[in-house]
């Protein structure tokens, strides 16, 4: 995805600043979204960013946008903001919750491989055992 012109000319922390202030969520969205590439330091702040926007398609697709970078990152780096991003995606619904979960399967895989992703598939199949 191209990055939207205005933001070409900005130094990436400037048009990381530019993007969450940008008030439609939609192109907030967009805008993380064409970064995420381009600002591997910048990361940590990208993803607060994107877990801060409310409306959850906008949200799934500037996490998913982000995942492939965060799952680059080094575990012990990666760990603390996938426990502060899980925490804080758990306070919504169910159903944001797995659509989030869905945009950042790289990040999960990264740091727990096939085992983690198997674990989370039947604790979800348990959980929607629970609630039926």
């Amino acid at each position: 995805m191209p990055l939207p012109v205005y933001l070409i000319y900005l130094k990436y922390p400037e048009a990381l600043a530019a993007a969450r202030a940008i008030q439609d969520e939609d192109y907030r969205a967009i805008a993380l979204s064409a970064l995420a590439q381009n600002l591997p330091e910048l990361l940590p702040e990208a993803l607060a960013a994107a877990r801060a926007i409310q409306f959850e398609g906008f949200r799934a697709e500037a996490l998913s946008a982000l995942a492939d970078s965060l799952s680059q990152m080094p575990s012990r780096e990666l760990f603390p903001l996938w426990q502060d991003t899980l925490h804080e995606l758990s306070l919504r619904t169910r159903h944001n919750l797995l659509q989030d979960i869905k945009a950042l399967f790289p990040v999960i895989f990264a740091l727990g491989g096939q085992v983690a992703t198997v674990e989370i598939a039947r604790a979800i199949v348990d959980v929607g055992r629970w609630w039926r």
